[in-house]
């Protein structure tokens, strides 16, 4: 006995109708009429009389009914269960760009070991080419990687933010408190920048061979809490998200200079393959992002 042709001797039941009960359930009315037969085979029994176009139920259908209805609701109880009520546990493995990794998920992952200390986090960094490759191996179960906004049906977003790209020096900079700084000002500078293969400085230097201008940085590293040593402690400027500096930025320990030819944004998206299955521990974490957002307090 199938929950499915339960569910399809309810709907008969409740509507009296073979090809209505059809339509409602996406069957063809042949399908609906197989998976009576087989709950009447199994049960041997009869549960509809048939008069041309008239369906009622029998005695034993109207008394199955009851059964069948329950067995149902079971189903849900049991599947509500263990969708809300089972705690997590096991692990939930991430794979992150490095700067994802070590500026948006350690609030994040504390928060989430607070509510649920049962689950083991394991994080692997790497570019997003692997990344997406890792995914596509289901050698992690999320992705949090920087993107231009990612449209793509294989995989499922279970969060997603813009974030500002800007020009940042140290407080002591020249051009730290101006309020409007020129191209020609801005390019006679001295950079450090991540490598031209990153996404927002590839977008950089094609934003600003649009207004005839580039930049030639002195030291390119990926590693961005390098870059923000080598700013704290020289005149030079460079160009990195704003997650970034949010600290900084905000106890005024680095500016952020305003370029109006330069507004460039990334964003950040958490995903996990279409295909894949949702444990609990990858829930929680979505549930955690959604409700908090990438900054929990």
């Amino acid at each position: 006995m199938e929950l499915r042709t339960l569910k399809t001797f309810i709907k008969v039941a409740e509507l009296l109708n073979f090809s209505k009960a059809a339509e409602a359930l996406g069957y063809t009315q042949s399908t609906v009429s197989v998976h009576i037969g087989q709950l009447e085979t199994e049960l041997h029994t009869r549960l509809f009389e048939r008069f041309g176009k008239n369906v009622r139920l029998t005695a034993e259908g109207l008394s199955f009914l009851y059964y069948a209805e329950r067995i149902i609701e079971a189903e849900r109880e049991a599947a509500n269960y263990m969708l809300h009520h089972m705690e997590p546990h096991g692990t939930l493995i991430i794979g992150a760009v490095d700067s994802i990794n070590c500026y948006l998920l350690p609030p994040l992952l504390l928060k989430y070991h607070e509510q649920y200390p049962g689950v083991n986090v394991i994080i692997k960094t790497a570019s997003m080419e692997i990344l997406f490759e890792w995914l596509e191996h289901n050698e992690i179960d999320l992705a949090c990687v920087l993107n231009e906004n990612l449209y793509s049906n294989k995989y499922i977003k279970i969060f997603e933010a813009k974030t500002p790209v800007r020009f940042i020096v140290n407080v002591s900079h020249p051009l730290a408190d101006h309020p409007h700084i020129s191209l020609d000002s801005l390019t006679s500078q001295d950079f450090i920048l991540t490598e031209k293969d990153i996404g927002y400085r590839r977008d950089l230097d094609i934003r600003l061979s649009q207004y005839e201008r580039h930049v030639e940085p002195f030291l390119e590293t990926g590693d961005a809490e390098a870059i923000l040593r080598y700013i704290r402690h020289s005149n030079a400027v460079t160009f990195l998200p704003e997650y970034v500096v949010y600290q900084q930025l905000r106890d005024g320990s680095l500016r952020a200079l305003q370029v109006d030819e330069i507004s460039l944004n990334v964003w950040i998206h958490f995903l996990y393959l279409k295909k894949k299955w949702v444990t609990p521990q990858m829930r929680a974490f979505a549930e955690l992002i959604q409700a908090q957002g990438l900054w929990p307090e």
